[in-house]
């Protein structure tokens, strides 16, 4: 079992300056398919559609660096709206954010390449990004949805789903369009919460896609 704060991986491959303003250009390619919507409210939460980096936690979503909210907003590029993210005010190879594709194009930056409908956790060599979900309500909830490998060099590292810290999901990510999908069912008590993390191995070619949806049976 691994804590969401400390665990920082040794292997690591060198790679140019990849800083937050790089070029997002839209491209036709489409990577490891889509989720169904859940509508907002009491019973359905969508990860990507109530993305947001306005405030942190925003509802029932909370943005994590090493277990810890992230404070900076940035962009992928500036001229690219449809990438917003979190992001720690670093630069390659200790930047880390997590962001979101919330346009109806795949989007293409330095060796990633992001599908509509997708967040992208990339930790750089800084230990960890999550995406956390905190229960409004007491329940019983099935959690569904995918990581996808969307660096074209993807590295090798591990990605996960915690329950109040204890695992509930894993599974290491190698290449390129690799899909590991889950559909769990979680019984929760209000205030607990529910971890989507990707793991630091090292600094470069860790981007990893993300799509959730939860909703109380």
């Amino acid at each position: 079992m691994r804590t969401l704060v400390g665990f920082i991986g040794t292997r690591g491959t060198s790679k140019a300056a990849r800083p937050i303003g790089a070029l997002c250009v839209a491209v036709g390619m489409f990577v490891g398919g889509t989720v169904s919507a859940a509508a907002s409210g009491p019973s359905g939460y969508n990860a990507v559609s109530q993305f947001s980096v306005a405030r942190n936690p925003s509802g029932p979503w909370s943005y994590l660096l090493d277990g810890e909210h992230f404070t900076h907003t940035g962009s992928r590029s500036a001229a690219s709206p449809e990438c917003p993210c979190w992001w720690n005010g670093n630069q390659y190879p200790s930047s880390a954010i997590i962001g979101a594709n919330r346009g109806a194009s795949t989007l293409h930056y330095e060796t990633i390449v992001l599908p509509a409908g997708y967040i992208d956790l990339d930790p750089e060599s800084t230990g960890n990004v999550g995406l956390r979900w905190t229960a409004p309500v007491t329940g019983t909830f099935t959690v569904s949805g995918r990581f996808v490998g969307v660096d074209v060099d993807e590295a090798d590292h591990m990605v996960g789903v915690y329950h109040d810290g204890a695992p509930l999901y894993s599974e290491s990510m190698s290449k390129y369009g690799q899909r590991a999908p889950f559909d769990l069912t979680v019984h929760a008590v209000k205030g607990d919460t529910v971890d989507f993390v990707s793991w630091s191995n090292g600094p470069s070619y860790l981007s990893t896609g993300l799509q959730v949806v939860i909703r109380l049976e």
